[in-house]
């Protein structure tokens, strides 16, 4: 019997909005947290919120409700309320970067 170990390693991949910022967990999760001294959105659940993503995201972007990840050129953005999909796009060019207004 043999017992086999294999490393690996997330990218850093990360985003800051208002008082909140998110960070790739895993390869299909995304954890937004509450930054220390933040004053809470009571329009959203209570941080730490955990939201599920269909794509293995290499960008991240945070908004106040939504958060959004990407690879190449597929997008998907998700609220923060509910945690569903609220758009999934895939664009003609490759998406280097995303902003949540």
């Amino acid at each position: 019997r043999a017992v086999h170990c294999y490393l690996a390693s997330l990218p850093a991949v990360a985003a800051v909005s208002g008082g909140r910022y998110a960070v790739l967990t895993s390869l299909q999760e995304v954890s937004v947290q509450d930054a220390p001294g933040s004053l809470v959105d009571l329009r959203l659940p209570p941080a730490p919120l955990s939201v599920q993503v269909s794509l293995e995201p290499t960008i991240l972007a945070l908004g106040d409700e939504h958060v959004a990840v990407g690879i190449n050129n597929a997008v998907e953005y998700r609220s923060l309320r509910t945690g569903a999909a609220v758009l999934g796009r895939e664009y003609n060019g490759s998406v280097d970067a995303l902003r949540i207004n």
